[in-house]
């Protein structure tokens, strides 16, 4: 084997043309012992050991950002504010309302009472429920009915009836004449409606008599019939007075 020249030499053209292939074929093994095994590598052979320091610069995932803290809010005074505006000032500070109506005798809509409670702590965006005042229903017409009609209707409408009598010729007894509430009137559900039912005029009082009405009728009475005693100033069509001193029925 020919033995290279010494560093201190200086290398002659003729060895090195004559070398010049070998060299370079050398190269290029160096070359892929070095490079080829990093491509072949596995790469969980490559990975850090547990508790090791040694971690790879960029493993290919965005890490997970931490999630933005949510705004805790009061929930505002909003009694006796109209229902728009309301709605308007939740929404100005963050919150989502909803509205739910209930019957009052306060002005129609207006807030009553908010869900949860003025002062209370809720996160942003959470759920204000506004109680907003609505008229009362108006209470059924019932006159011109029979007084059984005309409860029936009061009672499946959620009212109490109070039932009052009137005589009078202008009705049919037991016929509904007037009411309170009347025409549109409004009451709160579980109210009483009071209603005037017609009853029959007695008959007029026979001129005959005094201390005491005694009704012109057709047919004979007697003392129980009266509230006596009844003094007689004329006829006396009963015969109350049985012994003809002016006065009847003293018993």
């Amino acid at each position: 084997m020919e033995t290279p020249p010494r560093p201190d030499q200086r290398p002659s053209g003729s060895w090195f043309a004559r070398h010049r292939r070998g060299l370079t074929a050398a190269g290029v093994i160096l070359l892929g012992l070095i490079v080829l095994p990093g491509i072949f590598d596995d790469p969980a052979d490559t990975a850090p050991e547990p508790g090791s320091t040694d971690a790879p610069l960029f493993t290919g995932t965005t890490p997970a950002s931490e999630p933005s803290a949510v705004a805790v809010l009061e929930v505002p005074d909003l009694g006796r504010f109209a229902r728009e505006k309301a709605v308007a000032r939740l929404l100005e500070l963050g919150l989502d309302p909803e509205v739910e109506f209930e019957y009052s005798m306060k002005q129609a809509g207006t807030v009553l009472a908010t869900t949860p409670r003025p002062g209370v702590e809720v996160q942003e965006g959470g759920t204000v429920t506004l109680l907003v005042a609505k008229p009362p229903p108006v209470v059924p017409l019932v006159i011109g009915a029979k007084e059984s009609q005309a409860r029936a209707t009061l009672k499946e409408a959620g009212y109490r009836v109070d039932v009052r009598t009137k005589a009078t010729s202008e009705a049919d007894p037991g016929t509904v004449v007037d009411q309170k509430p009347g025409l549109a009137g409004r009451l709160m559900p579980g109210g009483t409606v009071t209603i005037i039912v017609a009853k029959a005029e007695p008959p007029p009082c026979d001129p005959n008599y005094s201390g005491a009405c005694v009704p012109i009728v057709s047919y004979d009475l007697d003392c129980a019939d009266i509230n006596g005693p009844v003094y007689v100033g004329g006829s006396d069509p009963h015969r109350f007075d049985g012994d003809g001193d002016g006065v009847g029925c003293e018993t």
